[in-house]
């Protein structure tokens, strides 16, 4: 069965004040089931994950990478759902968040547009998991 359409708990990893404020307001504006926690160190997000629905976050951060912090994030919430939003382009990005099953990627640009793209992207992803962060698969109905 699909998670309910309820609130989301977004977990927003960033170590740049202005673009975490800036996108939680954004994201929360566009879409009303969001709800944004910012954290500026990857530590203070590892603390956090039991609390998070979704993580978003930058791929350079002063201790660890994306990649490094994907890993991390793997091994207590093996499918917790992760959005990468950087100013990277997929194809930039380290093989090893492709191999650690990065959920999404969303690349930062100029105008409003990406946090809507974001803020889709992180409720479908949520739906698509169950509470504890496990992707859910949807039963087949009898005879199917």
């Amino acid at each position: 069965m699909a998670r309910s359409r309820g609130a989301v708990r977004v977990l927003h990893l960033d170590d740049e004040t202005e673009v975490l404020e800036v996108t939680g307001q954004l994201l929360e504006a566009q879409h009303d089931r969001l709800t944004v926690e910012q954290v500026r160190s990857t530590a203070g997000a590892l603390d956090r994950l039991d609390e998070a629905d979704c993580v978003v976050t930058d791929y350079v951060m002063p201790e660890m990478d994306g990649a490094e912090f994907l890993s991390e994030v793997r091994r207590s919430r093996p499918s917790l759902p992760v959005v990468f939003f950087t100013g990277r382009d997929a194809g930039d990005l380290d093989e090893a968040v492709f191999a650690d099953d990065l959920t999404d990627h969303v690349r930062k640009g100029v105008s409003t547009d990406q946090y809507g793209t974001l803020a889709d992207a992180v409720a479908d992803l949520v739906d698509e998991t169950d509470p504890a962060g496990r992707t859910v698969e949807v039963e087949n109905g009898p005879g199917e």
